[in-house]
């Protein structure tokens, strides 16, 4: 078989990718002075090539333009609520300090997702997703032992440890994002032995499915494990529901869609969890080798059996009364964008802050991006992409920055371009004859072969 280059370069500036900016790993290089340009910028840049190489190739624009089409119900919300943001933005009270980030950031976030559509359409694989998101978890976690073990290199030396983002809540927000958006539900169904096709034919069939279901397996678990691994080292409460709700979505779906009922409910109820509980052991044992400054964490005064809360609880409660008092005295149309921003505590609710921010449209428009991202995972039978939506509905709650932050963006926007891969639901019949023969020809499907 030929080896060709840029395939090969694909793939790898692919990974590379996905390893800086799924695990918040350009922020940290930032604050480090490591990036020739800022990281807001440099995202942009980084996914830019994808869809330019699809604007060089005949008709290009017309696939982008099918694209956008395509998932036009997921991005007109989007688009709606960074358009309210910047109408807003006129609003007397409207947060424009810091050079304007946070009136300019929802549009932004925008443009960051229909990139990183156009690359999970044309040139993201499973295999690519899978590695990068197995990476990306590692470096995560990775990072969160380094500023456990050395406290202050990433986190504020009074906090919990938190690795590349800083905060632990949020660290452990995206681990479970990123587990969730590699996850593979295909079923555990397997090749029939009463086939009808020929012998050699069905035992190769049986085998090559084996195989997939089994390195699946490994790597489903291999996920939940990192991500459990991170949850349990920044002992974060919301991070753990998330989890749970993702981990429940998955076996229920795993467990339905299965032959064998009985065995996958006692895979995904007895042994994957059974390992997480030895994880959690050894990370709880490995603590104990922490250094002195870390006597104070959460993690530790759970072991000793000491108070867990360190006064977040009362502070959120708080911040939730101030957001309601906010949120009656301009329910229609809000303080004005980035308000929040003057919240002695911000609302630690995106819904709210939303709220608070746009008013009754702002929440509104972002309900209704949820659950269109939902509906069309779901009409596109594409589970990864409703357990992530699941993860950023839950997290949404305990959580005021998913749409502030690059990896949520990158994520749902690879999922929306990626599950439109192999989707049956593909209306062709609105394209153009000629379309249809550009889009099948061998030119075209060598071009954008995500392999």
């Amino acid at each position: 078989m030929r080896f060709s280059i840029i395939p090969f370069l694909r793939v790898v500036y692919s990974h590379l990718l996905l390893a800086v900016f799924l695990p918040v790993a350009d922020q940290a290089l930032g604050h480090a002075g490591l990036l020739p340009i800022g990281a807001t910028a440099l995202c942009l840049f980084s996914l830019a090539p994808f869809s330019i190489a699809v604007l060089l190739q005949p008709s290009g624009s017309r696939y982008i333009i099918h694209l956008i089409r395509s998932n036009l119900s997921s991005i007109f919300p989007f688009f709606a609520m960074a358009a309210l943001a910047l109408l807003l933005g006129a609003h007397p009270n409207a947060f424009w300090h810091e050079n304007g980030k946070w009136i300019f950031l929802l549009p932004y976030g925008l443009i960051v997702t229909i990139l990183a559509c156009v690359m999970g359409r044309f040139w993201l694989s499973k295999s690519v997703l899978s590695i990068g998101s197995l990476i990306s978890l590692s470096a995560l976690l990775g990072s969160i032992i380094v500023d456990y073990f050395f406290p202050g290199t990433f986190a504020p030396l009074d906090t919990r440890a938190a690795g590349f983002s800083g905060n632990a809540n949020y660290s452990a927000l995206v681990a479970v994002c990123i587990c969730a958006s590699a996850l593979s539900f295909q079923s555990t169904r397997v090749v029939s032995r009463t086939s009808k096709t020929a012998r050699p034919v069905s035992l190769i069939l049986r085998q090559q499915q084996s195989q997939l279901l089994i390195g699946d397996i490994v790597i489903n678990t291999l996920l939940f494990l990192l991500a459990a691994s991170c949850i349990i080292l920044t002992m974060s409460r919301s991070g753990a529901i998330h989890l749970i709700a993702l981990y429940t979505f998955f076996a229920g779906y795993r467990t339905h869609h299965s032959r064998r009922i009985l065995l996958s409910a006692l895979t995904y109820t007895v042994l994957i969890p059974s390992l997480i509980a030895i994880v959690s052991l050894c990370l709880v044992k490995m603590s104990d080798k922490a250094t002195l400054l870390q006597e104070n964490t959460r993690l530790i005064r759970f072991i000793n059996h000491q108070q867990v809360d360190d006064g977040s609880a009362s502070s959120r409660l708080q911040a939730l009364l101030d957001s309601l008092r906010l949120i009656e005295q301009a329910p229609l149309i809000g303080h004005g964008t980035g308000y929040a921003r003057t919240m002695p505590e911000l609302p630690h609710n995106l819904y709210l802050q939303q709220w608070v921010n746009n008013g009754i449209l702002g929440v509104l428009f972002y309900v209704g991006f949820l659950v269109s991202l939902f509906v069309t995972f779901s009409f596109r039978a594409y589970p990864a992409g409703q357990a992530l939506t699941i993860v950023a509905i839950t997290g949404s709650i305990f959580s005021h920055n998913l749409l502030d932050q690059r990896p949520f963006l990158i994520l749902i926007g690879l999922a929306l371009g990626y599950s439109l891969q192999n989707s049956a639901v593909i209306d062709i019949r609105r394209l153009r004859p000629q379309r249809d023969t550009e889009l099948a020809s061998p030119e075209n499907q060598q071009c954008f072969s995500p392999y």
